[in-house]
């Protein structure tokens, strides 16, 4: 089955739109949302129905959490902190509280899903390198990957002799992946 990741759609309809019209073209059968629906952009309302609706699974990111309550919005810079204000001023109570129950993290076997670091998954720091995960409680060897998008390039991993090597598909990319 296809299944496509998406992240950081920082409320981009138009953006968020083009992408599940390619997802339907090459007929992806799974969407795995990895956080920050909303944040920057103009339609965070518009941006989560539409994720509500087609994703399968989607995970609390920072921006989510700002602006729906959380206190990170305090760590953020002037522009971040501004759009994540104005989006907790916007948003439906529905869209408020769908984002105020969303997890951090998620195993749907085999895999391993956040949208920080899989041994930190509220760690909202930005690295400038992709770092391997070690193995923790939320990540055990017989989890055989994960994913995160906290870096500045976006990453998974998968257990290799013992290590995780680190996976870099291309932005934007499709991949079909095998499931059991």
């Amino acid at each position: 089955m296809k299944t496509a990741l998406l992240s950081d759609v920082h409320a981009n309809l138009e953006a968020l739109e083009a992408v599940f019209k390619v997802a339907a073209e090459r007929r992806v059968g799974r969407i795995l949302c990895l956080g920050d629906v909303v944040g920057y952009g103009a339609s965070p309302n518009e941006c989560l129905n539409l994720i509500r609706e087609h994703s399968q699974m989607v995970l609390l990111g920072n921006h989510d959490s700002a602006a729906s309550g959380g206190g990170e919005a305090a760590r953020f810079n002037p522009n971040a902190k501004a759009a994540a204000l104005w989006t907790a001023k916007v948003l439906t109570p529905q869209n408020r509280d769908f984002l105020r129950a969303l997890s951090l993290s998620r195993h749907l076997d085999p895999y391993f899903y956040v949208h920080a670091s899989p041994a930190a998954p509220r760690d909202w720091n930005i690295s400038s390198t992709v770092s391997t995960p070690s193995l923790s409680s939320s990540s055990s060897p017989s989890t055989p990957a994960s994913s995160a998008t906290r870096t500045s390039r976006r990453s998974s991993s998968a257990p290799r002799r013992g290590a995780f090597r680190s996976l870099r598909p291309s932005c934007g990319s499709i991949r079909s992946t095998a499931t059991s």
